[in-house]
């Protein structure tokens, strides 16, 4: 009995032996991509104090604000005998009341024409503030202030303006820097420039490459925040492994400039520590306007002008496997160079409206800055450019 035990114990080794030998031979990779949802997503507003620029002793208008019974991502908001010139400011909370992290993709306002809203906050580390991008672990809350102001095309006459604001929120695992964006899982940097307040533009991108502004200003355009440069500002961005890339490379941009200014805008440059020629990254104006790609001591010229004072979307690419450069202008591929080589390391600061090395600073409005280590291709650009022309007629 032992033997024949002995020797069915020996087959079966011999067998799965041969077996193994079977799967070893036989291997692939299994990808998964996929959202795995563990629990209740669940924000909601809440409403705080609220006051205006009116004298105490002139008070008549007000503004009031409640959450909606029946969706508490929708805050409603009213403005009381409103007329020209008059800033109001509501205090607002967002709570996670959900089981699981959220991060906020966007904080929205249907504002009639002449109501200018924006998000506002105080940039204290002690708290955290609403802005998108913001991370909400369960129970947290961001603060902030809505501020409401009415323009001069406010007829005189007091009257009452309604609106809606709404806060949208996805799993923090779902959240890609870019929601919806081709190429998001490669971005390296995304600053929105959305801020509307405070000297901190936040990154987005999940590698905390916040930037930090010196003199450019705070504008509202189409009921969006956007940074303005009038020729002595910037944006930097410190040195971070991320952002040094030798091999493939897409910088993007929207940016609308002033005509006459300079003939060298630095809209975004990457220089070394050392010599003026030797700019790791650039994109600037010049030549009437014209936008240059210049990388590694080569570069691609823009063939057509943008117009001056209009909202245009800008992308530079560095394909390494061509060894090419390409522009595209509104989604369109305007420009190549090939016969281009991978740059070497380059841990210099990134510079917005500036380029350190000379006094090429950018005059106009810059928004929606983004790197990604991928070159990206024509479809997914021209799927920025087409997603996002609407807030920048």
């Amino acid at each position: 009995m032992k033997r024949k035990l002995l020797a069915l114990c020996l087959v079966l080794t011999i067998s799965f032996g041969a077996l193994g030998v079977g799967f070893a031979l036989w291997s692939d990779t299994l990808t998964i991509n996929s959202i795995v949802y563990t629990g209740e997503l669940n924000v909601e507003w809440s409403v705080g104090t609220s006051y205006d620029s009116e004298p105490p002793d002139k008070d008549v208008s007000s503004i009031s604000c409640w959450v909606d019974s029946s969706d508490p991502n929708i805050l409603h908001v009213e403005l009381t005998d409103a007329y020209p010139c008059i800033d109001y400011y509501q205090d607002v909370d967002i709570h996670n009341l959900g089981s699981v992290p959220v991060i906020l993709t966007g904080i929205t306002f249907n504002a009639p024409p002449g109501v200018l809203v924006e998000m506002l906050w105080d940039d204290n580390p002690a708290t955290t503030d609403i802005y998108e991008g913001t991370q909400l672990h369960t129970g947290e809350i961001a603060v902030g202030t809505i501020h409401v102001h009415l323009d001069n095309t406010v007829s005189n006459i007091a009257q009452t303006f309604t609106f809606d604001g709404t806060v949208t929120a996805v799993q923090y695992n779902e959240y890609a820097g870019v929601p919806g964006m081709p190429g998001s899982q490669n971005l390296v940097l995304y600053l929105p420039m959305n801020e509307g307040s405070g000297t901190t533009a936040h990154d987005l991108s999940g590698y905390a490459n916040d930037g930090t502004i010196h003199g450019a200003t705070w504008v509202v355009e189409n009921g969006h925040n956007v940074l303005t440069f009038d020729g002595d500002d910037y944006v930097v961005v410190t040195s971070d492994p991320s952002l040094d890339i030798t091999g493939d490379l897409t910088v993007e941009f929207w940016s609308k400039y002033v005509a006459g200014a300079s003939d060298n805008y630095r809209v975004i440059s990457k220089p070394m520590d050392s010599g003026d020629s030797s700019w790791g990254i650039v994109l600037y104006h010049g030549d009437g306007g014209s936008m240059t790609w210049y990388y590694n001591n080569k570069y691609a010229r823009d063939s057509v002008t943008p117009t001056a004072g209009v909202w245009h979307h800008f992308v530079g690419v560095f394909d390494s496997a061509a060894g090419q450069l390409r522009i595209y202008q509104d989604g369109s591929l305007v420009a190549t160079k090939t016969g281009v080589s991978a740059q070497a390391t380059n841990d210099g600061n990134l510079y917005i409206g500036w380029g350190r090395l000379g006094s090429y600073y950018y005059v106009g409005s810059i928004a929606g800055i983004r790197m990604y280590n991928q070159a990206l291709s024509a479809g997914d650009i021209m799927a920025h450019y087409s997603a996002e022309a609407s807030q920048y007629p």
